[in-house]
């Protein structure tokens, strides 16, 4: 798919057997085993689909971190989309994560990942992203 993906594409699927806060990327993400509890997400702004304030039982999330600039990352799009239209009577829950570029080594350097950017992205796809969208601060 997108192994070699710069943008450190992360493709979870978590079946949650108990409740628990929505999920951060790290950086230094570690593999959840299949019916452990996800760790919350920092969501900063949900984008697109209603906030979700916590993972339910019985629901399988689908999470995937992505970049308004990851090629890998917006083939997919579509093939998230699907699945999402396909098994969202099922509980399947898709969820597009994103967060701002970060470089602190060049401050002064232009962020390719901004929320506006991403706003912006989404609104754009419309339709073709029908999924929740979250970026973190």
């Amino acid at each position: 798919m997108a192994g070699s993906c710069l943008c450190r594409l992360l493709l979870l699927l978590v079946p949650l057997l108990v409740g628990a806060q929505p999920a951060a990327p790290n950086v230094q993400a570690q593999p959840v085993p299949a019916g452990a509890v996800a760790p919350p997400l920092q969501v900063a702004e949900w984008v697109k689909g209603s906030p979700l304030a916590a993972f339910e039982k019985g629901r399988v999330y689908l999470v995937e971190f992505w970049a308004v600039w990851c090629g890998p990352c917006i083939g997919n799009i579509p093939h998230l989309n699907a699945l999402q239209q396909k098994y969202r009577r099922d509980g399947l829950v898709v969820i597009g994560f994103t967060s701002p570029d970060r470089t602190p080594d060049l401050p002064n350097k232009k962020e390719g990942n901004a929320l506006e950017a991403v706003r912006e992205f989404v609104r754009h796809r419309g339709d073709r992203m029908d999924y929740h969208v979250a970026s973190s601060t």
